[in-house]
């Protein structure tokens, strides 16, 4: 998440190097699997945000603070992009990390717009979309 929050800060979408934002992390043996993460959501990350927009009432993913959209775009990946993640777990990392880094109704937003995701909701106002 920390990754993607400053990918994002520096608009640095188009093949970041990865270990210049990996200099003070330890993967222990999870250093593949966020590299293959962090490349995946990197390279859609504007297919994520339009899906994103399409399950949120009332904000866009432009708008959306930026810990909240890293925690949104990591979880979108993991269930879009990652082998043997299940959706379940995938919401609920989602979930503890913005319950972690930000404001309490942080974790219900995710929680909701991952949810509705899911299931392939839209809301009302873009169901005709």
């Amino acid at each position: 998440m920390q990754i993607l929050f400053q990918i994002d800060a520096q608009n640095d979408w188009e093949d970041p190097d990865f270990t210049k934002y990996t200099k003070d992390i330890t993967f222990g043996d999870q250093e593949d699997y966020a590299k293959k993460l962090v490349t995946a959501v990197c390279a859609k990350h504007a297919d994520i945000d339009a899906m994103l927009d399409a399950q949120s009432r009332g904000w866009v993913a432009a708008r959306m603070a930026k810990t909240d959209l890293a925690v949104l775009r990591l979880a979108v990946g993991e269930m879009l992009y990652m082998d043997n993640v299940p959706n379940g777990v995938a919401i609920n990392e989602a979930v503890e990390l913005a319950r972690r880094y930000d404001a309490p109704e942080a974790a219900s937003f995710a929680n909701g717009i991952l949810g509705a995701f899911v299931r392939g909701e839209l809301p009302p106002e873009r169901a005709d979309a």
